[in-house]
C-alpha cells in the first residue's frame, strides 16, 4: 500500500491564498499575466536568483535516444528515423520552487521530467513532462482565475471562498488539486506524460495528432506509508545516482494517438487509456552530470522548439503549461537564474506592455534623463546589462526587447520600423518619460530612426552603432547585397534555429565580425540561441529583417522625415553620435 499525498497541490493552493496581499493587482494590471504569475509564485516560494521559480530541485543526467521501427511511420524528426540515436540530456525534478524541499514533502509531486534530444544538424528538441495525466485548466485565462481564485480564498475569506465557487464551474481543476500523488521508490519508476497535443508528419505527407507518454521500463513503482516515513529528504536524488551507478536506465517513449472528438486543445481533459499508442523509442540513461547543479541553472527546456515532422497541434497561445513555461523563462532572466550573461542590476524592475498589437518586455531602473537603448537583430535587450549598470548610476534607463524578439509577443504583422518605433513610444507613456536620449545598435538603429522621425520632440542625443540608416548614402546598394544579411528570405523555424546561434554574433555585419567570434563565449552564444528558439521567434525576427529590403519603412514617408531631421539635428537637440565597423561607418557615416 502507497503513502498518500492526495491534498498536496491543495495545501499548495492554501498557502498561495495566504499570500494574497502579494498577489492582489489593480484591473490595470492585470494585463501583464507573466508578471502576475511571477508574483504570485514569487509569494509562495520566495524570490529565486539562481533556481527556476517551479520544479526548483532537481538532478541532470545524460544518456541516448533509440527510436524503434515504428517511429518513422508518424514522423520524418530525424531523431525518429530507423538508426538515428542521438544523445540527450534528462532532467528530473520536484514540483515546488523550493530548491531545498524535501523529496517527501506532499509538495513535491507532481515530479517533472524534461529530455533535451541533441539532433544531428546542432540543433535540439526538447520534450517536458510531468507524473499527472492532465493539467488544471483548459485555458491561460482560466488558469488566471485559478490563481486569482486562490490568492482571494484566505482563511478569512467569507464562505463560499472565491476557489470553492471556482471549483463548481471547473471540477477538473478540483480533481487535479486532490488527486492521490502517491511518492515514487524513484523518479525512473514513475510514467510521465506531456500536456501539449503535436502533430506528426511522415515523409509522405501524412499526419497524426499525438501527445507524449514516458513509461518506466519495469513500470510503476511507488513508496509504502512505512517506506515514505524512513526515507530522506533527498531520497531521489540518491537513488537515482545509485541506480544509474549500476546499470543504464530505460524509459519507453511512446504517444498516445487522437481521435476524432478528442479535445486537441484543451490540455486538461486527458485522452481515454483505449486510444491506441505507438512507441517512439527508448531513453537510457547511463550517467549523471558530474555539476548536475550547474548544468540544471544553464538548461532550458523549449519543448515547442522542434524539428520539421513535428508542430504543435494546440494553440500554444491559449495554452496555460506554454504561458508557464515563458512565465519561468522570464522569471530566470529577470532573476537571474541563468546566468549566462551579465544579469541587469538587482534593482531594475520588469514590466510587459501592451502598446497596441504586441506586449513589450521592458527592463527599466536608475535614476536621472532618460535613455532608450534599442538592440541588435540576434541579440535582445539582454545585450544591453553591463553598460545598463554603469547608465543607471546617473539615468532613468529603459531597455525593451523589440517586437517580436526576446521575451516580447511574437505577432503576425507591424515588423516595419515605424510600427516597432511606436512601440517605444507606447513604452515610454506607459512610464511617464516624455523625452531621452537613444543608443541603438544594428536593427535597432532602424528603429531608433524611424522613432526620432515620428517623434523628434521626444529625442535628445542618440548614438547608432555598427550599422546603416535607411535612405542615407549607400543604403539602397546595402540592403541589396547578398553579403549583408539583410536579404533573408524566409524560411521554416526548424531550418533557422541552428544557425541561430552563429547569428548571434554576426548581426548584419556579414565577414566583419569573423576575426572578433573567439571573444563572445559560449554561454552566451547559446543564451541568445536559446531565446531565439522560443516558437515563432525566428519567423518574427525574420519578418523584421526582410522589411529592411522591401523598402515598406520609406514607402510610408519616413525617408524624408529622416533626412530633415537628420540635416537639423545637430542644431536643435544637441550632439548625436555615429559609431561603427569597417565598411558599415563609412556607409552611414553622417549623424541623423
Amino acid at each position: 500500500m502507497h503513502a498518500k499525498q492526495g491534498l498536496s497541490i491543495l495545501s499548495l493552493a492554501l498557502t498561495l491564498a495566504a499570500a494574497a496581499p502579494a498577489f492582489a493587482q489593480d484591473a490595470a494590471d492585470q494585463k501583464s499575466l507573466p508578471t502576475q504569475l511571477i508574483d504570485a509564485l514569487n509569494a509562495v516560494f520566495g524570490k529565486q536568483t539562481d533556481n527556476r521559480a517551479v520544479h526548483a530541485k532537481g538532478i541532470v543526467l545524460e544518456g541516448k535516444f533509440t527510436p524503434s521501427a515504428e517511429a518513422a511511420s508518424l514522423s520524418k524528426a530525424p531523431h525518429l528515423q530507423a538508426g538515428a540515436t542521438v544523445p540527450v540530456t534528462v532532467r528530473f525534478s520536484d514540483f515546488a520552487g523550493v530548491p531545498a524541499i524535501p523529496d517527501t514533502d506532499p509538495n513535491a509531486s507532481p515530479r517533472g521530467m524534461a529530455v533535451k534530444f541533441k539532433l544531428p544538424d546542432g540543433s535540439n528538441s526538447d520534450l517536458v513532462m510531468h507524473s499527472y495525466n492532465g493539467f488544471p485548466t483548459a485555458t491561460a485565462a482560466e488558469f488566471r482565475d485559478l490563481l486569482l481564485a486562490l490568492a482571494a480564498s484566505g482563511k478569512d475569506a467569507p464562505k463560499p471562498t472565491p476557489l470553492e465557487k471556482f471549483f463548481e464551474t471547473h471540477p477538473i481543476a478540483k480533481t487535479f488539486l486532490t488527486a492521490e500523488k502517491p511518492a515514487p521508490v524513484s523518479f525512473a519508476t514513475l510514467p510521465y506524460y506531456g500536456v501539449n497535443s503535436f502533430k506528426f508528419t511522415n515523409a509522405k505527407g501524412d499526419s497524426t495528432v499525438v501527445r507524449y507518454q514516458m513509461l518506466p521500463e519495469g513500470g510503476a513503482e511507488y513508496l509504502t506509508k512505512e517506506q515514505l516515513a524512513e526515507a530522506g529528504p533527498n531520497y531521489l536524488a540518491e537513488e537515482i545516482r545509485k541506480r544509474v551507478g549500476d546499470g543504464p536506465v530505460r524509459m519507453k517513449l511512446q504517444v498516445q494517438i487522437a481521435e476524432p472528438g478528442d479535445k486537441i486543445d484543451d490540455p486538461s481533459i486527458a485522452w481515454p487509456d483505449s486510444r491506441k499508442t505507438v512507441e517512439l523509442g527508448v531513453v537510457e540513461i547511463d550517467k549523471v552530470d558530474p555539476d548536475s547543479d550547474a548544468a540544471q541553472r544553464a538548461l532550458l527546456f523549449l519543448e515547442n522548439a522542434v524539428p520539421a515532422g513535428i508542430e504543435t497541434a494546440d494553440p500554444h497561445d491559449r495554452y496555460p503549461q506554454s504561458g508557464l513555461r515563458r512565465l519561468l523563462r522570464a522569471t530566470s532572466r529577470d532573476r537571474g537564474a541563468v546566468k549566462m550573461i551579465q544579469p541587469f542590476p538587482p534593482d531594475f524592475r520588469t514590466e510587459d506592455i501592451e502598446t497596441g498589437g504586441a506586449t513589450i518586455h521592458v527592463r527599466f531602473g536608475g535614476s536621472g534623463p532618460a535613455v532608450v537603448m534599442l538592440h541588435g537583430f540576434a541579440d535582445t535587450g539582454d545585450m544591453w546589462a553591463p553598460l545598463a549598470a554603469e547608465l543607471a548610476k546617473d539615468h532613468t534607463v529603459i531597455v525593451p526587447d523589440l517586437r517580436g524578439m526576446g521575451l516580447s509577443s511574437h505577432p503576425e504583422g507591424g515588423y516595419d520600423k515605424k510600427t516597432q518605433a511606436g512601440d517605444v513610444a507606447r513604452v515610454l507613456d506607459r512610464l511617464g518619460i516624455e523625452k531621452a536620449d537613444l543608443v541603438t545598435h544594428d536593427i535597432g538603429n532602424m528603429v531608433g530612426y524611424a522613432f526620432a522621425a515620428q517623434y523628434p520632440e521626444r529625442v535628445t542625443r542618440w548614438v547608432a552603432m555598427d550599422a546603416p540608416l535607411p535612405g542615407i548614402g549607400t543604403w539602397d546598394e546595402i540592403v541589396k547585397s547578398p553579403h549583408s544579411g539583410i536579404s533573408i528570405s524566409a524560411a521554416p523555424t526548424s531550418s533557422v534555429w541552428s544557425q541561430a546561434a552563429s547569428a548571434s554574433i554576426s548581426t548584419a555585419s556579414g565577414t566583419n565580425c569573423r576575426p572578433i567570434r573567439q571573444s563572445i563565449d559560449e554561454a552566451t552564444r547559446r543564451h541568445y540561441a536559446e531565446l531565439y528558439a522560443l516558437p515563432g521567434a525566428m519567423h518574427s525576427a525574420l519578418r523584421a529583417v526582410r522589411g529592411l529590403s522591401s523598402g515598406c519603412d520609406r514607402q510610408q514617408g519616413l525617408g524624408g522625415k529622416g533626412q530633415a531631421h537628420h540635416e537639423g539635428a545637430r542644431h536643435r537637440r544637441g550632439q548625436v553620435l555615429r559609431h561603427g565597423h569597417g565598411r558599415r561607418s563609412s556607409a552611414s557615416s553622417r549623424a541623423m
